[in-house]
């Protein structure tokens, strides 16, 4: 299991990428649809006063069962670990073990 500190670090960067995802949006799609250089800088100037942590490449992913980070599946929130282990035992409805 991950470090309750980890944990809460993460927690508290996803609240903060929340909080500036529409402004950030807003921002990239002004600046790709900008056509003068100058106001492009500008706008640049303006994502580099967002606090770092409201970046999207900073936050990471964790299992929910075993507080991995990596090796992880989006789609059932699980490392490859807790995946595979809980796909054997048939606790992911609709996976099955494929043979050929």
């Amino acid at each position: 299991m991950a470090k309750k500190s980890i944990i809460q670090r993460s927690i508290k960067k996803f609240l903060i990428k929340q909080k500036y995802f529409y402004k950030r949006k807003y921002l990239k799609t002004t600046k790709k649809s900008c056509l003068n250089l100058l106001s492009s800088f500008k706008i640049q100037k303006s994502f580099q006063k967002f606090p770092k942590n409201s970046s999207q490449t900073r936050f990471k992913r964790f299992c929910w069962k075993t507080g991995r980070n990596r090796g992880f599946f989006r789609d059932f929130n699980l490392s490859r670990h807790s995946f595979r282990e809980m796909s054997h035992n048939g606790v992911l409805p609709g996976l099955t073990k494929s043979s050929w």
